[in-house]
């Protein structure tokens, strides 16, 4: 396994993460493209497709397609710091906006 990509796959899903808190649906798109090209973990073979399910959902301003996207990621990534960032961006609804700004 080549350590370096797997490096830069962590820091695609931490950008996505961002791009999810900005409602940024290219950039999520973006950093799907490169998990799946970079990828060498059986374990995240799912996340680029559920990262383009979750840009479909920010993009459509579908709010309960976004909640079961980052839902099945968080199932992907199971208990760890990425899938944390993802969770915080749940209470950020649809417009990335902080509750009650």
């Amino acid at each position: 396994m080549d350590g370096r990509k797997q490096r830069t796959v962590v820091s695609a899903i931490e950008r996505a993460a961002v791009a999810l808190g900005a409602d940024d649906a290219t950039g999520l798109r973006r950093e799907a493209r490169q998990i799946r090209t970079l990828n060498q973990l059986v374990e995240l073979d799912a996340l680029p497709a559920l990262l383009e399910e979750l840009a479909d959902a920010v993009a459509a301003g579908d709010g309960a397609g976004r909640e079961r996207a980052i839902a099945a990621i968080g199932e992907v990534l199971g208990p760890s710091p990425l899938a944390a960032m993802f969770q915080a961006q749940r209470a950020r609804g649809t417009t990335g906006a902080e509750p009650g700004a």
